[in-house]
Order: structure tokens, then C-alpha cells, then sequence
């Protein structure tokens, strides 16, 4: 959910690098994701899923991202 409102906003706004991170990314290959184990859910707590995409739309974020990747490479 939070990818799919993020991409529609880097569509809006025309920045096309960050649509095509975006595009190339799958959840199922993030590498901090623990698919095994034994996972609690606290149902008190609310995730904000509107300050995660506020988050995820800034440049600053992006800037970083592309730094890390170059990183990575």
C-alpha cells in the first residue's frame, strides 16, 4: 500500500528516477524482511501510513537511496 501511494505520487510529480527505483523494487527481495520466525502484532498501535509516504516522498529520501545503491554497487 505504502509503494503503491508512493509511486502515484512520483508519477504526479514527474520525477521519473524515483519511479523507476520504485518499479525495480519487490517486497519479497528486501533483504532486512524476516519471512521466518515469530512475528507480534500489537492491534493498540496504529501504523501512520500517511507520514510513512510523507517520509518516502521526500528528496532527501530519495537522495539517500541513490546513495546507498551506489553504495551497493
Amino acid at each position: 500500500m505504502i509503494t503503491s501511494r508512493v509511486l502515484a505520487q512520483k508519477q504526479a510529480s514527474g520525477d521519473q528516477e524515483a519511479v523507476e527505483i520504485i518499479k525495480d523494487t519487490s517486497p519479497v527481495a528486501w533483504r532486512h524482511v524476516n519471512l521466518i520466525g515469530r512475528f507480534e502484532f500489537n492491534k493498540a498501535e496504529k501504523v501512520d501510513l500517511d507520514a510513512l509516504v510523507r517520509i518516502f516522498g521526500e528528496p532527501e529520501c530519495w537522495t539517500r537511496i541513490m546513495r546507498e545503491e551506489r553504495l551497493e554497487d
